[in-house]
């Protein structure tokens, strides 16, 4: 996850964005994203790739406005028309940019999420509701306590975190708050943004009958409400948290 944050959002996420320079004259975003996916992926390893920001997708774009608000990706839309169509010239101006093929740009899409439009308060949301997963402290002193020693670590140059580093800050935080909570995430009518975050994931989104979310009403046969809930029923046993001794 690649996150760039900004005091305002007057500069929009568009192929000039993703393609600029370093303000050193470093390579730009979209090139070291592409970078990181080529290393990651090369044994075969599946790789989820994100660039987070509280800036907004520029909507003129011939690219990025093409998002997908459900998954955070640019394909399918973005490989359809040839080179001559605004969308390939845009294709290939990325594809140069990055240093792939255009081929090779198509398959980094398909991984590369755009999670824009984020603010601060969402984050710390969700930074809170992962700590209390966790059997942390979450309330808003303990949140920011976590997220300021992390900062700390970053500015000091510190690039790589291990479980022992992280298992220590906690300590000397004082931090721990209990057991560890099983994390389920049922997606029904669209999909959850957090299911990645859970230790079990259930994903109805393409067994209800309907063609968008707010026509939704019952299961697409041959799914069925008994199915539905065996899946429910299914999930204790699915999940499989790391026990760990309360304080």
């Amino acid at each position: 996850m690649q996150v760039k944050y900004a005091a305002d959002s007057s500069t929009p996420v568009n192929g000039d964005y993703l393609l600029k320079l370093s303000d050193r004259g470093g390579p730009s975003i979209l090139w070291k994203m592409a970078r990181a996916w080529q290393q990651l992926a090369q044994d075969g390893t599946p790789v989820d790739l994100a660039l987070l920001s509280n800036r907004s997708p520029d909507a003129g774009d011939p690219l990025i406005s093409l998002r997908d608000s459900r998954t955070q990706l640019l394909v399918p839309k973005a490989a359809q028309q040839g080179p001559k169509a605004k969308k390939g010239q845009a294709r290939g101006r990325w594809a140069d940019g990055a240093g792939l093929s255009e081929e090779e740009l198509l398959d980094l899409l398909k991984v590369l999420r755009f999670d824009l439009a984020r603010d601060v308060t969402h984050l710390h949301e969700h930074l809170q509701m992962l700590m209390f997963a966790a059997g942390l402290r979450f309330e808003e002193e303990a949140m920011h306590a976590g997220a300021d020693w992390v900062t700390r670590q970053v500015a000091a140059g510190q690039r790589r975190l291990s479980p022992a580093d992280v298992r220590e800050a906690i300590r000397s935080l004082h931090l721990e708050a209990g057991s560890s909570r099983a994390v389920v995430s049922i997606a029904t009518l669209k999909p959850d943004p957090m299911a990645e975050d859970a230790d079990y994931a259930v994903d109805w989104t393409d067994r209800f009958e309907g063609a968008s979310a707010y026509l939704k009403r019952r299961p697409l046969a041959p799914a069925t409400w008994a199915q539905l809930q065996a899946d429910i029923e299914a999930a204790p046993h699915r999940s499989h948290p790391t026990p760990q001794r309360s304080p």
